[in-house]
């Protein structure tokens, strides 16, 4: 995509025209920090949004999102999650899966990424993957090798309940049991003390069987997925999360939430999962923008009046640019830098596929 240089000086004045122009739709959205509305899947279709619940909660975590969801025309499910281990709850979800028609996105939270990672697999209709505050494990790995610098200790956290069939089922305890800081310090920081003590009282148990139990081969090596980062988690360290989420090649979010941003953040949980629902896209080019080729565009007439201040080279040289084609329509998406370097750096490489004869209108989905 460098041809960006090598045109002859008609051709410069139609790229800076049509850089001005792209700039002039990109830059105010970009710093507006707005996002395509009424997203759809290329067949006009939107998806079942399918949320998977983690250890020690039930579907009703998810009330608020689902609120949400629904206001916004999507259809939302959320099914029980047995909570027995990857190995028998993931087949379940699975099955659960198999009777919904049409495109989903697959949400979970907590220990729910260890079972929409491996139901998921293999199955062509589950478009994006979502994990919130959630494990997305890599295959062979289990809870124990992930739960790394968790609040919830295994020697001290857990009411441990004998079932029949040799099933030991663990509900966390309310009040602190050193280390174990208790319901409200650990697994439910930053919600209110009175919505606390309801979500410590109809806690549903994890088995202890599912934490020594091995993931399988991933769906995120053929599936998009996202992730939403509680950076005031004490269950799954954010740091844990982050190098899941990169392992993971996962697109990463990040609130200011505790373990729960599901309870206490809805808004910011429905927001991703909308940003998920997004058509499949064909890649027509990535590149990281130099900055000689940034700058180089804005010492033409009108370039830097239309930009402001915004694109110095350090933050240049770190714009990483992504163009995806859908129909006659180009996506600009935007990774590091500053935001107005990344409205420009669209611009450019827009511009570039115009004058190259692309025929392309652009269009702006910011990530």
């Amino acid at each position: 995509m460098e041809h960006v240089h090598r045109v002859g000086r008609s051709g410069r004045t139609l790229i800076a025209a049509a850089v001005l122009a792209v700039v002039a739709l990109l830059v105010p959205l970009w710093v507006g920090g707005l996002a395509s509305a009424n997203p759809s899947h290329g067949d006009g279709s939107r998806p079942t949004i399918v949320l998977v619940h983690g250890d020690w909660a039930d579907g009703s975590s998810w009330s608020g999102v689902i609120e949400r969801l629904q206001r916004r025309g999507f259809t939302v499910v959320a099914p029980p999650n047995p909570l027995r281990g990857p190995s028998s709850d993931a087949p379940y979800l699975a099955s659960f899966l198999e009777t919904i028609p049409g495109p989903i996105v697959l949400v979970a939270h907590s220990y729910g990424g260890f079972v929409i990672t491996n139901a998921a697999t293999g199955n062509p209709d589950v478009r994006a993957l979502v994990y919130i505050d959630a494990f997305i494990p890599d295959v062979g790995q289990t809870l124990v090798d992930l739960a790394v610098g968790s609040c919830v200790d295994p020697a001290t956290a857990f009411n441990a309940v004998p079932v029949p069939g040799g099933v030991v089922d663990l509900y966390l305890r309310r009040g602190a049991n050193p280390p174990y800081p208790g319901f409200d310090e650990c697994f439910a920081n930053g919600v209110n003390r009175n919505q606390a003590a309801v979500l410590a009282a109809v806690q549903r148990p994890a088995a202890l069987n599912q934490f020594g139990e091995p993931s399988g081969p991933p769906a995120w090596e053929t599936i998009p997925s996202w992730s939403l980062i509680g950076t005031a988690d004490r269950v799954i360290t954010p740091g844990q999360q982050q190098a899941m989420s990169t392992n993971a090649g996962a697109q990463i979010s990040t609130v200011n939430a505790g373990h729960l941003s599901l309870v206490t953040r809805p808004n910011a949980v429905t927001d991703i999962i909308e940003t998920a629902d997004r058509p499949a896209l064909e890649t027509i080019g990535e590149t990281v923008t130099p900055p000689e080729r940034l700058l180089e565009v804005r010492r033409r007439p009108g370039i830097t009046a239309a930009l402001g201040a915004g694109a110095s080279s350090r933050s240049a040289q770190q714009a990483r640019v992504r163009l995806e084609r859908d129909g006659s329509v180009v996506h600009c998406y935007g990774h590091g830098g500053a935001g107005v370097t990344l409205a420009f750096g669209c611009a450019v490489e827009v511009a570039a596929l115009l004058g190259a004869g692309g025929g392309a209108v652009p269009s702006l989905a910011v990530k």
